[in-house]
């Protein structure tokens, strides 16, 4: 039913009360380019990420914006929650991954059941809201530099490990998906990217990228990180 050793919501909750309730998951392995679901996809559940990563897209007026990551322990369940009949984004699966499928009665009958479960989903999407809402107000009140850094320090936080060299942003992310998230096109991407580089903010760090000094990067930022 679930992944030996998965630190989900699931995992305060017994097999043999799900097993009562009569809640079936379907547990699959999935691999890398697999698409999880297309946007306009009839949405038959949500999904929990066992183990790996997903990248959650959209397209707008012909412009495919990037709009989340979605790493191990993490669900995908905010259609479901809003009642929407169909999915409005596209999730691909960025490296293999383990991932449990929930039908949607089946979910919302778990939360009804078990409703603390409830409260690291709604922290979860309360926390990408507000990633989200600075992405959208950096990009309507400063340069592409300020944006580009902003989403960084986003990055960072939610994705970032501790090194010798600094801070690294633990995904591995193309100029295209940076372009992707900030709803620009890949030179200007390239531009702030190349920018920030110049100044010593960022740096390529083998597959990953490599933040030296958080604190330059924050200023960058500027205001809108609060």
């Amino acid at each position: 039913m679930r992944c030996q050793g998965c630190t989900c919501v699931l995992a305060s909750v017994l097999t043999s009360e799900l097993e009562k309730l009569g809640l079936t998951f379907q547990s699959c392995r999935y691999h890398a380019k697999t698409i999880l679901f297309e946007q306009g996809a009839h949405v038959d559940g949500g999904y929990i990420v066992c183990e790996g990563l997903i990248k959650q897209s959209l397209l707008v007026d012909s412009r495919r914006l990037l709009w989340r990551f979605v790493g191990s322990g993490q669900l995908i369940v905010e259609d479901v929650l809003s009642g929407c009949k169909v999915y409005r984004t596209q999730a691909e699966v960025l490296e293999d991954s383990q991932v449990l499928h929930i039908p949607r009665q089946s979910f919302l009958t778990l939360c009804s059941r078990f409703p603390h479960i409830l409260e690291p989903v709604l922290r979860g999407l309360a926390g990408e809201s507000f990633d989200v809402l600075t992405r959208l107000t950096a990009a309507a009140y400063s340069g592409m530099k300020e944006q580009l850094a902003a989403l960084l320090w986003l990055l960072q936080e939610r994705f970032g490990r501790d090194s010798a060299e600094g801070r690294v942003i633990a995904l591995e992310l193309s100029l295209q998906e940076l372009a992707e998230m900030l709803g620009v096109s890949r030179q200007a991407a390239s531009e702030a990217f190349h920018a920030l580089e110049a100044r010593g903010l960022v740096h390529r760090w083998g597959r990953w990228l490599l933040i030296p000094k958080l604190e330059g990067l924050r200023a960058q930022a500027g205001q809108f990180l609060g």
